[in-house]
């Protein structure tokens, strides 16, 4: 069992290696990255950003959940580039500021609310954030608005908050 890993692992490392040096020194990072859950979600967000020629984040939050829903935010927020951009550069400190108790909302409604937060920028994600901290069962509501303009989000988190 332990040989058949090391050799799937060394496989991997292999492959990634050649994708460093012929796509991405970003695919390097992914060796580093010990859970196979991780490495997965990881990995696809990297061909995503890769792919519509992203510059790549250094590091990836941990655990999966929190990198699912960074990948599934960026597929929502796509095509637009300042926001993806925004996503990268914030979403870090978004996950650090959250209340525990409204971390698993969070993550489930950030692909949904992913393409207004660029309109939204920090002021309106620190009300979305602080409105969650109150109630996190809100968040899929004030989400749910996140296809109408930056001011009606902000009402909803604001009502929420």
């Amino acid at each position: 069992m332990y040989t058949e890993r090391l050799s799937q692992d060394q496989t991997l490392n292999a492959h990634l290696e050649q994708l460093a040096a012929a796509k991405s020194p970003a695919y390097r990072a992914l060796g580093r990255v010990q859970d196979a859950g991780l490495r997965r979600e990881a990995a696809l967000l990297l061909d995503l950003l890769l792919s519509e020629q992203i510059a790549v984040p250094p590091t990836f939050p941990n655990p999966v959940d929190a990198v699912a829903a960074l990948r599934a935010g960026v597929e929502k927020a796509k095509p637009d580039r300042k926001c993806i951009g925004y996503i990268l550069k914030s979403y870090p400190a978004w996950i650090s500021a959250l209340a525990p108790h409204a971390r698993e909302s969070f993550l489930a409604s950030f692909p949904v609310l992913a393409p207004a937060v660029y309109d939204l920028n920090d002021a309106g994600m620190r009300l979305v954030l602080e409105a969650a901290a109150n109630d996190p069962a809100i968040l899929p509501h004030v989400a749910a608005y996140s296809m109408t303009t930056a001011d009606a989000i902000r009402a909803m988190a604001g009502i929420a908050h």
